[in-house]
């Protein structure tokens, strides 16, 4: 599968799968149900070989502690970093009482990061991307 591709099948799978929104029995309100979780998803790749990642193993950055791709993943060729950005309606609810977060960002937080494993299972069927 090349890069498009694969961006299509994830993008496709994040605006249709019935877990990037809140189901009915688990909404802390009523007008919660059916709230979308995330936006579309951002892309970033890396060659797995980049200079950058022996910088984070510096003092002060992240350290020794930080495995390189190569690391964790011998023979990788491609870091592919996926962002999922907070809807505009979970963003804008999180904003309004800054002392406490909001029921909507709870719900992102949560269910969001069952939806998050779910997509990483998903986008690890199609692992031979580049």
């Amino acid at each position: 599968m090349d890069k498009t591709s694969f961006e299509k099948s994830l993008k496709e799978y994040v605006r249709d799968a019935p877990g990037n929104h809140v189901k009915d029995e688990a909404a802390l309100r009523p007008d919660l149900a059916g709230m979308c979780i995330f936006d579309e998803p951002l892309f970033g790749y890396a060659a797995a070989a980049d200079p950058f990642f022996e910088e984070a193993k510096k003092p002060g950055i992240i350290g020794d502690v930080f495995l390189g791709p190569a690391e964790w993943l011998p023979g990788a060729k491609t870091v592919i970093a996926i962002f999922l950005p907070f809807t505009k309606e979970i963003r804008r609810a999180n904003g309004a009482d800054m002392s406490w977060p909001a029921d909507e960002w709870l719900h992102g937080r949560m269910e969001g990061q069952d939806f998050q494993n779910d997509l990483c299972s998903f986008a690890l069927d199609r692992k031979s991307v580049v």
